[in-house]
């Protein structure tokens, strides 16, 4: 079989795919026929059921057979209709079959989380009492100095306030 032009982005994956399954299938063979008859009779060798070749396609995010499964109405173990229902609440990605991740946090709860975010918040307010406490002062003390009380106030390391400062207006990891 010759191999597809190489920018056929599909028709490549398709060839790569049939040359895989092609080792796959003489591997088996080779294995069932030289190794097999050699193994003691305790060893059984299975090969898994549809219902477990499809479960593990489906954790692995081809989900394809598993609705022909579901289509065809066949039995399902408790486990399989675990996953299935994992997949219909979107507890499961259907491209990856992976589980979610943690749900987002509202900003109240990242500031309760991370002292960092109520520092940030009370920054602006210090900086400007410290300004107009003390006008003789260059910027950047007040700026140091209204960064140590905020980060004192709430618990947080200056270093770490620093950084969190400067980081762009829009930043996600900004809380707003």
């Amino acid at each position: 079989m010759r191999p597809p032009p190489f920018h056929h982005k599909a028709a490549v994956a398709k060839f790569v795919s049939d040359k895989m399954q092609e080792y796959w299938d003489e591997e088996e063979r080779v294995f069932m026929t030289e190794y097999a008859p050699y193994l003691p009779p305790y060893i059984k060798i299975r090969k898994p059921s549809a219902e477990q070749s499809a479960v593990y396609a489906a954790e692995q995010g081809d989900v394809t057979a598993l609705t022909k499964l579901i289509a065809a109405g066949a039995p399902l173990a408790p486990a399989t209709r675990t996953l299935i229902n994992e997949f219909l609440e979107r507890k499961r990605s259907l491209k990856t079959g992976k589980k979610g991740g943690a749900e987002k946090k509202s900003a109240d709860e990242r500031r309760a989380m991370n002292p960092v975010h109520n520092a940030a918040a009370e920054f602006p307010l210090i900086r400007n009492i410290l300004r107009a406490a003390f006008p003789t002062q260059s910027r950047a003390d007040i700026r140091m100095r209204a960064e140590e009380l905020a980060a004192t106030r709430n618990g947080a390391r200056v270093g770490t306030l620093r950084i969190h400062l400067n980081l762009p207006k829009k930043h996600p990891k900004r809380v707003k």
